[in-house]
Formats: C-alpha cells, structure tokens, sequence
C-alpha cells in the first residue's frame, strides 16, 4: 500500500484547529495553502502526501488521524512541522 500521510483539499476540510491564542477557528479560514508531497517509486514519481499550510502555528498535541478524511483513502499519520516535509520529530509549526 502506498504511504499516504495526508491527502486533501482545502475545500472538504472540516477540522477545527486550535491555534496559540486558545480560540477556535475553522479550518477553511485557517487554511493558508494545500501543497502536494511527491516521492519517486519503482513505478515513478507518485504524490504519497499533502502538507496543509494553517496560518496560526498548530500544536503538535491537537492534531490526531480522527481529525481528517479522505474518501477512497486511508491516512497512515498525521503530524505538524514547520516545513511542509516528512519528519520523525513532529514539533509545533504551521504545517500538517
């Protein structure tokens, strides 16, 4: 199965995001940018996931795989960062 963090469009996004100031925002007038991740397989070049730019920084405790959705697909892991990148150390960021 192909690795699928997340793979989504800003505009089924439903999520409500709690940024640094503690308030509830949703997500369609948190979402800065949706930028697509491709990685090279045997096969070719494959989008494998999507990094959601969030204009107020994310915790990296407030974001779980529940959060997210993506018909005809599984999420395998959901985190944040301050790159729109893959990382084994998730630290608070505007990325997911």
């Amino acid at each position: 199965m192909k690795r699928v963090l997340i793979t989504m469009l800003a505009a089924v996004c439903t999520m409500a995001v709690l940024p640094a100031a503690s308030k509830k925002i949703s997500a369609d007038k948190g979402i800065a940018d949706v930028i697509s991740i491709a990685e090279s397989f045997g096969d070719g070049q494959k989008v494998s996931a999507v990094a959601v730019k969030y204009r107020n920084k994310i915790d990296m405790n407030s974001v779980s795989i529940e959060d997210y959705s993506v018909e005809g697909r599984e999420i395998e892991s959901v985190f944040t960062n301050t790159k729109p990148e893959f990382t084994d150390s998730p630290v608070d960021g505007n990325f997911v």
